[in-house]
């Protein structure tokens, strides 16, 4: 919410009961239940949930997703000696709703590609993630990464490298195919459970107000054409203000 959204109050245990106040509150919950009782036997258990005369109700969600938008380049480099380096590069772009499947299918691609190269052929992370995070209007294409201090003077030059228009020439359908059908398997797996159903409905409505957002979005990244991904990779794959965070 916007009243914690800039906070500077210190974290004391007074302070976590107020936060605790609002955002625990029953007018932020939604309530994913599996049963074959009748929807009528089950909302007798939460007929009185909002009768809490100490809970502080407030409009708007709990929690929601954003990404402030980012105007200029953002370099953070501290360096500590530690045994281990952490490594994020990304950037931001400006997109439009129709593009998600789209872009939720470069981003698989980007990512396999990018892991294969830093990990499996340069021998340079145990762990690494990569690819394309999208929120309303804004999507992070980004590299997020932990390595031994002597690989970061080597890794940090090629990140900007990594995002590049050219990539939408190595994009087949073949290749393309086999990246969205691994993605859809693991994720109709994950949703083979009533319970992990249920999870994805209340997802859906929570942050769509759409019940129905999760089942359409695969969906439509199913029947993403090679034409939609090479365009959206054309479009978007150009390094602008790129966000730098190096501990090392």
């Amino acid at each position: 919410s916007q009243k914690y959204s800039e906070s500077k109050k210190k974290l004391t245990y007074e302070n976590l009961l107020e936060f605790g106040k609002d955002y625990f509150s029953p007018v932020n919950i939604i309530i994913s239940v599996v049963s074959k009782s009748s929807p009528e036997n089950i909302y007798k258990y939460f007929s009185n949930f909002t009768s809490d005369k100490n809970t502080q109700l407030f409009s708007g969600l709990g929690y929601a997703n954003k990404y402030k938008s980012i105007t200029k380049p953002v370099k953070i480099d501290l360096k500590d000696g530690g045994e281990q380096a952490y490594l994020y590069f990304g950037f931001q772009k400006i997109i439009d709703e129709k593009e998600k499947p789209a872009l939720k299918a470069l981003s698989l691609l980007l990512s396999n590609n990018i892991i294969f190269n830093i990990r499996e052929k340069q021998g340079l992370a145990y762990r690494v993630s990569a690819g394309i995070n999208t929120i309303e209007n804004k999507a992070m294409f980004y590299i997020n990464m932990g390595t031994r201090p002597e690989n970061v003077k080597k890794i940090i030059p090629q990140f900007s490298n990594l995002f590049k228009t050219e990539f939408a020439d190595g994009i087949t359908q073949g290749k393309l195919k086999r990246a969205v059908n691994m993605y859809l398997g693991r994720m109709m797996f994950l949703r083979l459970s009533s319970i992990n159903q249920a999870y994805y409905l209340g997802h859906s409505l929570y942050f769509y107000n759409d019940i129905n957002y999760d089942n359409e979005f695969l969906t439509a990244l199913k029947n993403v054409t090679l034409k939609e991904v090479k365009t959206v990779a054309e479009k978007y794959l150009k390094v602008e203000n790129p966000v730098e965070v190096y501990i090392r």
